[in-house]
């Protein structure tokens, strides 16, 4: 308080000056204006207003800005306090209600203070509560002091951000109290939180690795849209951002190398020496080369026991309108393994790649095999371009396994279907489970991210899964979830036999009844003809001798068939059985492995980042 004698500063407050005024150790010269008392006590009322500007709301946003105001304003209410002198208080009412209002202020401000340094002890310790650790019971001590300043020092206004930090504190030291158990849970937390900002930082690492490489792919994409051939440097670009990628997400680079793989494959065979390119690319020998020209193309080779054999043909010169059609193979070999390969991943490429296919083989046994089919070429100069390369099983290129799609055999074909396990097609080996499955093909990355794949014991039928859930690895017990089940032998379609003999048995039974009958169903035809020719628009006639015929037919065909093509079914369906349940235990004292580990590649290939900034 200051120290100026009442002679004075009455003398001062008349005239208006200003006087030096002690405030905490410190001394400032404090502008007292003139005048009445009550434009005195105006005046330092309207100081309490603009100190009230100063007055914090809540604690624990800004610690070091809360302090600084806080102090601030204890010192410009104590400078308030200092000219509230005794001379003022002959105007009472305004006395009254400037102390009044300072006193507010002050309390309010000291409230808040105290609220302040129990936020800045209590905040901290319930974070180390959060993070797992160790909250002693003097640090527990320490805060609840704190508080209990705060609360006895506690003004209106600060009743509710006071209570709130007590009740804080109440499930503090409930979580303390839990003991172990809660700090580990704590800490669990803290660690999963840190997993998840590894997560976020990894995701935001990839996306520009990602966005190139999905670029450097686009650029080589819209090559194949114009029918250009991708160039060196583009290729090129795909595998070093594919290495970009797999710096980061290890497995994610695979399918931007075999995207690079497909599209080098078709550059090489453009060229005029692409045999032996596609022979230095795969790998293998070569079985057979050449242009075709004209509306068809063979090649014909001699193919050795065990071995697998892929065709490759290209248009020479390629406009976008020219196509190979229906390629497929011809051999009198038995449980031959038939197969395809897949170009196009993005789907707006399927037509694109029309200019080039791919069919192969694999045989079991020694045998001549043609690959042929027919070209839509302009002109006598243009034509295909092939190559067909010859792998021992063991060398089957990864590349092409993993775009590969099978054939399945006639599924009354026991023989050709336990081939698939016992001596499969590189690449399509795989477990669901317990249960070994064929691999058939795999969705294109992006898509469904699911491979589709057939069971021992229901073999015609597809199923699919995703790719995540079947695995490349045999587990360490065999076991066949699915049982046997029977469906009739495939028919005969557009009047050609169906490929296995029990199937051809069944299917020539059918078609010797049907021959017996084929001359009366004939004439019910001809009966219902002329009916319909009678019929009109509102009015539909009907031969009734005609319809009472064709149920006699029918009937009579169901008890031929009963009679003569029943037991060569039941025959079928028993042997069917019996190979199945040979080939269970075959597979179950020796589980079949793919070591080229299509499966496990499939799945991998999904952690390529692609279409997702696309």
């Amino acid at each position: 308080m200051p120290s100026l004698p009442r002679l004075l500063v009455a003398a001062l407050l008349i005239t208006g000056c200003s006087i030096p005024v002690t405030v905490n150790g410190q001394t400032r010269m404090v502008r007292i204006g003139g005048g009445s008392a009550r434009d005195k006590l105006n005046d330092l009322n309207d100081k309490v207003n603009a100190s009230r500007k100063l007055l914090i709301q809540r604690v624990g946003e800004n610690p070091h800005e809360e302090r600084a105001s806080i102090e601030k304003a204890r010192q410009e209410l104590a400078v308030v306090r200092a000219g509230l002198t005794d001379d003022l208080k002959r105007d009472k009412a305004g006395y009254d209600s400037v102390l009044s209002n300072l006193s507010d202020a002050e309390k309010w401000n000291e409230s808040s203070a105290t609220a302040l340094d129990a936020e800045l002890m209590l905040a901290p310790t319930i974070k180390t509560d959060a993070d797992g650790q160790e909250v002693s019971a003097q640090q527990l001590a320490d805060v609840e002091a704190k508080l209990q300043a705060a609360r006895a020092n506690q003004f209106e206004g600060w009743k509710g951000v006071i209570d709130n930090q007590f009740s804080r504190f109440t499930t503090l030291k409930k979580n303390v109290a839990a003991g172990p158990a809660r700090r580990e849970e704590a800490k669990r937390r803290a660690e999963q939180r840190a997993k998840q900002e590894a997560r976020e930082k990894q995701e935001k690492a990839v996306e520009q690795v990602a966005r190139d490489a999905n670029e450097a792919l686009k650029v080589a994409y819209d090559a194949l849209k114009r029918y250009e051939i991708p160039s060196e440097e583009q290729l090129a670009a795909i595998e070093q951002r594919a290495a970009a990628v797999e710096a980061i997400i290890p497995t994610g680079g695979q399918f931007y190398r075999n995207e690079a793989g497909l599209l080098r494959l078709y550059a090489n065979l453009n060229q005029t020496d692409g045999a032996d390119r596609l022979k230095a690319q795969l790998g293998g020998a070569i079985a057979a080369k050449g242009e075709a020209h004209g509306k068809t193309f063979k090649a014909t080779f001699k193919a050795q026991p065990n071995h697998c054999y892929v065709f490759f043909g290209e248009i020479i010169t390629w406009g976008g309108q020219e196509k190979i059609d229906n390629l497929g193979h011809e051999t009198g070999m038995s449980r031959i393994q038939s197969f395809d390969i897949g170009f196009a991943n993005e789907s707006g490429l399927n037509d694109k790649w029309k200019g080039i296919d791919a069919r192969g083989v694999c045989t079991v046994s020694a045998g001549q095999v043609s690959f042929s089919g027919g070209l839509q070429v302009a002109g006598s100069r243009n034509g295909l371009r092939y190559v067909v390369l010859d792998f021992a099983r063991s060398e089957f290129p990864v590349l092409l396994a993993t775009h590969l799609n099978l054939d399945l055999p006639d599924w009354c074909d026991p023989d050709s279907w336990a081939e698939l396990f016992v001596n499969p097609v590189p690449g399509t080996i795989g477990y669901l489970g317990n249960e070994p499955v064929v691999l058939t093909a795999a969705d294109p990355v992006g898509g469904n991210r699911d491979m589709r794949f057939a069971h021992a014991g229901k073999p015609f039928d597809s199923s699919r899964s995703n790719k995540d859930q079947l695995t490349s690895t045999p587990p360490q017990k065999i076991s066949f979830k699915v049982p046997w089940e029977f469906k009739r032998c495939p028919e005969k379609t557009e009047g050609a036999m169906p490929d296995a003999p029990l199937s051809r048995q069944i299917a020539q039974c059918e078609a010797n009844i049907e021959k017996k009958y084929a001359g009366a169903w004939a004439d019910v035809d001809r009966r219902r003809d002329a009916a319909d020719r009678l019929s009109g628009k509102y009015i539909k006639y009907y031969n009734p001798a005609a319809e009472e015929k064709a149920s006699r037919l029918r009937d009579a065909y169901d008890r031929d068939w009963d009679a003569q093509c029943k037991p060569i079914e039941e025959k079928a369906k028993k042997t069917l059985e019996a190979r199945f349940n040979k080939l269970v235990d075959l597979l179950t004292d020796k589980p079949p492995v793919d070591t080229l580990k299509r499966a496990d590649l499939a799945a991998a290939e999904e952690d390529a980042p692609y279409r997702r900034w696309r």
